[in-house]
């Protein structure tokens, strides 16, 4: 009797998207070429499982036999499989069906979706035969059910994406037309804002951000399941995470959520791994009960922004990536997202009257707590009236004592206050100065647009030039913050509560009546002597 199989299409590619979504599509492998999705040139390579005669007619194969790539062990688990579901223990497959009936049975009981199942036993148990796949065809092979499987060099860092393993009836020119249908997800990363002098809350989630030095910075992770994540039967997830070097990670505040609820096991979070910061594994997603089809996972943690952070709109950017693999050789890994962290430095430059450097002063530079009302800055005070300090920054000295410097500010109020007064010269009083910052959160790579500095009352006191008392921004790479500050000399002014004048007019009246009465003896003198 002739037997025949029946063309069962099987996908079971996946295909991962950051903030994307894929297509099913058939593709030609004449092109060789893969979707937008995927920036890898595709390679397959064939394996043998039913060999017979193909009918042009129906699509099908008659006369069929086992092929090339099948063992004893892959018959059995498709026996087992198909034995599952024939109802009547009459038709069930014997230990030794010929393959025929195996091939008749699978066009019987399953469709394009529940053959993922036969795919995946196929994989689990195929042997060493195999053929190339090039030109939209199997390289020597013959007229066939095949199981076509996705080899594409997956050892570089670029993104790509590789088919799930799928059955196909390949005719008798050997041609091939691989199903590509790939599942979506979304991927990207986040971070939060807040400006510590005005703020109690940080921002939403956001692309960029500004901080101190020395600031905890609050970080997000974000995935989703892929809408056929039933159709596995194990799921290996992995969240890849790279900072810069300006930041120090937190393994210790890393939590981990499945639908906006905390779990705290089915994963292990790993540093310093092949060149990442740390990853999050989940090692089978299927073991964690909470996780499902379309499923949101997030990864938050805070990093601490330290002393090698980059400064200006060079920025200090961290990236994250999702790596996956199913059951079924379908694997990926999605494009990076990248998120960036800004910091400034302010200088000043310390002159005398006459504009030249002056050595001999020191400064400390303070970020202080305020409010905002009807666009002025009001600086919160303490039960003393005195201003409310945030942080004391760190300033650094040039050799020559002339320039003052403190990297690591972000967006803030701020005071400068001279601490120490060069030698015959007048203290100058408090500076307040305000930083804003604005970035372009709509840019395919978030970047810094500019930085501002205000006085109190809102108005920028940033100047084109050098401007004595006002500020300018560094436009190279706008990462300094300068300004100018003057000493003056101190003038001598009289003083109250002394003698004053008087000791000298009457130290001058006794000299005058000693000159007269000399002059005096001398006439009397000179008239005895005549």
């Amino acid at each position: 009797m002739k037997r025949k199989i029946l063309p069962v299409a099987l996908s079971l590619a996946l295909c991962f998207g950051a903030s994307m979504t894929a297509f099913a599509a058939d593709i030609d492998t004449t092109a060789n070429t893969g979707t937008e999705a995927t920036s890898a040139v595709h390679s397959y390579e064939a394996y043998q499982i039913f060999t017979g005669t193909y009918e042009a007619a129906d699509k099908s194969l008659s006369n069929v036999e086992f092929g090339s790539a099948v063992t004893d062990a892959m018959k059995s688990a498709l026996i087992a499989e198909i034995n599952t579901k024939i109802t009547d223990d009459t038709k069930k497959l014997a230990a030794d069906a010929k393959a025929g009936d195996i091939a008749a049975a699978i066009g019987t009981y399953y469709d394009s979706n529940s053959a993922e199942t036969i795919a995946k036993i196929v994989k689990d148990n195929l042997g060493d035969a195999k053929f190339t796949v090039s030109n939209g065809k199997v390289d020597g092979g013959a007229a066939g059910y095949y199981l076509i499987v996705d080899v594409t060099d997956f050892t570089g860092d670029e993104e790509v994406y590789l088919d799930r393993a799928q059955l196909q009836i390949v005719d008798n020119e050997l041609n091939v037309k691989i199903n590509e249908k790939r599942d979506s997800i979304t991927t990207y990363k986040k971070v939060k804002d807040i400006n510590d002098s005005v703020e109690v809350n940080y921002s939403e989630w956001q692309d960029s951000a500004d901080y101190d030095i020395g600031d905890s910075i609050p970080f997000m992770l974000y995935a989703t399941v892929p809408s056929n994540y039933d159709s596995y039967s194990s799921y290996e997830y992995i969240f890849h995470d790279v900072q810069s070097a300006g930041l120090t990670f937190k393994a210790d505040t890393v939590k981990v959520y499945v639908d906006d609820a905390q779990i705290t096991d089915g994963y292990v979070v790993n540093e310093n791994v092949d060149g990442d910061t740390f990853q999050v594994v989940f090692a089978d997603l299927k073991k964690i009960a909470a996780v499902k089809a379309d499923s949101v996972i997030t990864v938050e943690y805070e990093s601490v922004l330290n002393g090698q952070a980059l400064i200006g709109a060079e920025g200090n950017p961290n990236k994250m990536r999702v790596e996956f693999e199913n059951d079924n050789g379908g694997k990926g890994k999605t494009p990076w997202d990248t998120v960036i962290v800004f910091t400034f430095k302010t200088e000043i430059n310390k002159v005398d009257q006459d504009e030249l450097p002056l050595a001999g002063a020191e400064f400390k530079i303070e970020k202080l707590s305020a409010s905002v009302e009807d666009g002025k800055y009001v600086v919160a005070k303490d039960e003393n009236g005195e201003d409310v300090v945030i942080k004391t920054l760190e300033v650094v000295i040039n050799d020559e004592g002339t320039q003052f410097s403190s990297e690591g500010l972000d967006d803030g109020v701020y005071k400068i206050t001279e601490t120490k007064t060069p030698a015959g010269f007048n203290s100058i009083d408090p500076i307040y100065f305000a930083v804003e910052a604005e970035h372009d959160e709509d840019a395919a790579e978030p970047k810094l647009v500019k930085i501002d500095v205000t006085d109190l009352e809102g108005n920028s006191i940033v100047s084109d030039g050098n401007n004595l008392g006002e500020f300018t921004i560094e436009k190279d790479n706008e990462d300094a913050i300068d300004t100018t500050i003057i000493n003056q000399h101190g003038a001598v002014l009289p003083s109250t509560g002394g003698i004053g004048t008087t000791i000298f007019y009457i130290v001058g009246g006794v000299l005058v009546v000693g000159a007269v009465v000399l002059l005096i003896v001398r006439r009397r003198m000179k008239t005895e002597e005549e």
